[in-house]
């Protein structure tokens, strides 16, 4: 692979941890994958202000709901897309997601931004 003089801010190879940059692994979730990929943090790239963690649902999860409300100090972008590259709109379920306690659902590829100080969960 060819290096650039912008390496330092390339994460190739995530770090294995919890729903957050300082959550612990925490109980293990029947068809989720737990611990999160964790690709972009301050921990791999200093100068980032930003959070993404990758994480497969693969069925319904058990316990379900395996999130609970919380907030973070940090901006994040929560997204749930389909897996299936034919119908990459179609998640195959319907998620209950909670902001700020109230309730939105959806079964299509969605995107959510979340301030930093926002209660969000559970999710169902």
């Amino acid at each position: 692979m060819t290096e650039t003089n912008y390496e330092r801010y390339i994460v190739r190879k995530p770090i294995y941890e919890g729903r957050g940059p300082d959550s612990e692994k925490g109980p293990e979730i029947k068809n989720s994958q737990i611990p999160a990929m964790t690709f972009m943090s301050s921990k791999q790239v200093s100068e980032s202000n930003c959070y993404i963690g990758i994480g497969w649902v693969y069925g319904i999860p058990e316990p379900n709901p395996y999130i609970y409300e919380h907030v973070h100090d940090f901006d994040e972008i929560v997204m749930h897309w389909g897996g299936d590259a034919d119908t990459p709109q179609d998640l195959g379920a319907e998620i209950e997601f909670y902001i700020g306690g109230q309730p939105i659902t959806f079964n299509t590829t969605t995107a959510i931004f979340i301030p930093k100080g926002t209660p969000h969960g559970p999710k169902t």
